[in-house]
């Protein structure tokens, strides 16, 4: 049964490989090894991450790790996803990716609550809650962006 929300975190277990990271909360959750690692296979995979499965965090770009770490929040489809900046990655192709699969998960269907200062991110966005100014977005009045969803600022 999958946790109803997933954290994502991107402290990867050094001594284990990609594969191995993304396969671990499959395995700690009774998935059966054969399916967890066929699982974290396809996830890899799905964002260009498959000839770097073998590769232990070490040895992987911050952007790579992100990736590695995103993923593994995804491995038993969770319906809540909770991101902490999900792009801060060094690299715009790989948060374009990140970006890109955020979309995808969103279009499925998934719920994601993502705490960024990316500004490429809002045009994904279904509501915006804008913290600047320091203050409570409860009671504050809902209003229309260029996305034409709602926003709270």
């Amino acid at each position: 049964m999958s946790p109803p929300i997933r954290p994502l975190h991107r402290d990867l277990i050094a001594s284990l490989d990609a594969r191995e990271n993304v396969a671990m909360p499959m395995l700690l959750n009774g998935v059966a090894r054969k399916d967890a690692f066929a699982r974290a296979d396809e996830l890899l995979t799905n964002v260009g991450l498959a000839e770097r499965a073998r590769h232990r965090p070490g040895m992987l770009s911050g952007g790579q790790q992100e990736r590695v770490a995103v993923v593994r929040g995804l491995g038993q489809h969770p319906p809540w996803l909770l991101a902490d900046e999900p792009t801060a990655s060094p690299d715009h192709i790989q948060a374009e990716g990140i970006t890109r699969l955020l979309r995808e998960l969103r279009d499925v269907g998934r719920v994601i609550v993502v705490s960024t200062h990316d500004a490429q991110l809002v045009p994904i966005a279904d509501k915006i809650v804008n913290r600047s100014d320091q203050s409570s977005a409860g009671g504050r009045r809902i209003r229309r962006r260029s996305t034409g969803r709602d926003s709270v600022r």
